[in-house]
Parts: C-alpha cells; sequence; structure tokens
C-alpha cells in the first residue's frame, strides 16, 4: 500500500534552483563575449591596413551576439559585411596569396582565451 509524503519547501527550492539557472546562463554568455574580446583585439592588429585614408578592416571587426546552436552556446568574430574583400584577404584567391589574420588571432590565443572562460566562470560561481 503506497503512503503518502509530503515535501515542504519543495517549491522554495525549485524556486532557488531557477534562479541559479538565471545566473548560469548570464556567467557564460559574460565568459563567451570575454573570450571573443580577446580574439578581436588579436584579429585587429593582425589585420593589413591600406594606406589610404579610408575604413580599414580592423576598424570593422566586430563580436556577434551570442547564438545557440543543438543546445550549445556560440559567438561569432568576424568582419562586417561590408567588408566582404576580407575572405579574399584571409583566404587568399587564385591571383593573391593569403593573409590570414582571423585564424591566427585565434589559434594564437586559445590557451589565453581558455583561462579568460574559466576565470570568468570561476568568479561568477563564488
Amino acid at each position: 500500500m503506497a503512503k503518502d509524503v509530503e515535501i515542504s519547501g519543495l517549491q522554495d527550492i525549485l524556486e532557488e534552483l531557477k534562479k541559479k539557472s538565471e545566473n548560469i546562463s548570464k556567467l557564460e554568455n559574460e565568459a563567451l563575449r570575454n573570450a571573443a574580446q580577446i580574439v578581436k583585439e588579436a584579429a585587429e592588429q593582425k589585420a593589413p591596413v591600406s594606406k589610404a585614408k579610408k575604413e580599414h578592416m580592423k576598424d570593422n571587426i566586430i563580436i556577434s551576439n551570442i547564438s545557440t546552436s543543438q543546445g550549445v552556446k556560440y559567438i561569432k568574430v568576424g568582419v562586417k559585411k561590408d567588408f566582404y574583400y576580407a575572405k579574399f584577404v584571409e583566404f587568399g584567391t587564385t591571383k593573391m596569396k593569403a593573409r590570414p589574420f582571423m585564424q591566427p588571432a585565434y589559434e594564437e590565443n586559445v590557451e589565453k582565451i581558455q583561462k579568460v572562460m574559466i576565470d570568468t566562470l570561476k568568479e561568477g560561481l563564488k
């Protein structure tokens, strides 16, 4: 024979868990933004600059909003669409040698990116 069990305070626990969940989501976003900033700054330093007095790629590197795909959050760092020729610089063409600046900005900072993400999460969970 089954007995009824009453648990008091469960609603309070559920509300507290919901608050923690919201805070963790915000913390994840902050960690992603901090990591993206590292890549952005490195790419700005590496981006080639023309001698013409006009806008340069380095001045138009942006960080996207945070997105989610299949339950995984991500953020993008890249050049604004107006600077479509950035892909030609990054990957080269049949007539122009590649001068990558985005990929090296990421690859050369992987450890720093991981560290800033870990530090951001640790600090937020204190």
